[in-house]
């Protein structure tokens, strides 16, 4: 018999770090992302229909004076744990910089470790964590992807998929501690297998003008903008109109 003492779940999000070629983003950057963070993703998450799990978000460890309070504001929900931290780049090397962190909040009596990624412009469906928790049966070592999502961009939402898509989780052992960061989002099937959930959309990437890398391509469906309504909790309100969403201009740029 499952029970959620077996596993503890840690959703993992990278906000501001610096990496081997990248310095830590600029203030102007950041205004900008945590504007998005606080319309989409924070909120998406905060009203999780299930919340059995903690929120690891990694911050340069010189963050600017100003965004600090933010960050303590968002930190008074228990879920929330800001980790400063001097460089965290995704793939082999993540699980020796992120693992202090994450056994710090491990439950005692667990044996599986479950860990999302959440990008700190995205959102996720309000059933997402309770989705991701079903799929657990005590893998030792397998990837949950949910196929199908949702894109924004330019105030238009279209239907999107995604085969290996940056709201991955990982099932794994917590003796062999490797996190979902172990290996970049489109390349997991090299390190292990992953299991496709073919549900509604259970995830929306928020096209901006300021992503790293994304794209919307023919022939993902528009659909109704008020979709968004139906599973997403975010924080404005569509009934008010459109003109609460936040866009600057932007340019497709295509994943490498």
């Amino acid at each position: 018999m499952i029970t959620m003492a077996m596993f503890s779940h840690i959703l993992l999000t990278r906000f501001n770090t610096r990496t081997s070629n990248r310095p830590a983003p600029d203030s102007r950057w950041l205004a900008h992302r945590f504007d998005l963070f606080d319309k989409y993703t924070f909120p998406s998450v905060r009203n999780q229909s299930n919340l059995n799990f903690i929120w690891l978000v990694f911050f340069d460890s010189e963050t600017p004076i100003e965004f600090r309070g933010k960050i303590a504001t968002y930190a008074q929900w228990e879920k929330f744990v800001p980790c400063f931290i001097d460089e965290l780049e995704i793939g082999l090397d993540a699980p020796q910089v992120v693992s202090p962190f994450v056994r710090d909040n491990i439950h005692p009596d667990s044996k599986y470790l479950i860990t999302t990624r959440i990008d700190n412009d995205d959102a996720v469906s309000i059933d997402f964590i309770e989705s991701v928790q079903h799929e657990f049966s005590e893998q030792p070592f397998e990837f949950v992807n949910f196929l199908n999502g949702y894109a924004l961009c330019k105030k238009k939402l279209y239907r999107k998929r995604g085969d290996s898509n940056p709201f991955l989780s990982l099932i794994e052992l917590i003796d062999d501690l490797r996190t979902v960061w172990y290996q970049a989002h489109r390349k997991v099937n090299q390190v292990g297998k992953v299991r496709q959930i073919k549900s509604k959309p259970m995830w929306l990437q928020v096209i901006h003008g300021k992503n790293v890398s994304n794209k919307v391509l023919m022939p993902n469906m528009r659909v109704p903008l008020q979709r968004l309504g139906q599973d997403f909790q975010l924080g404005f309100s569509l009934d008010a109109g459109s003109e609460n969403l936040f866009f600057y201009d932007w340019t497709i740029r295509r994943e490498s």
